[in-house]
């Protein structure tokens, strides 16, 4: 199954929120934040 990655900043749309796993460490709400505020994407 292939997955979107985005090119900014690595987040990856597994179509599932994945509050406490999954291959992204903040949930797709927490980074477009913090990308917003210029802070770090984990």
């Amino acid at each position: 199954m292939d997955y979107d990655i985005c090119d900014n900043c690595g987040w990856q749309n597994t179509r599932i929120i994945n509050h406490d796993g999954g291959p992204n460490h903040m949930i797709l709400e927490e980074v477009k934040k913090a990308y917003a505020e210029g802070r770090k994407i984990n």
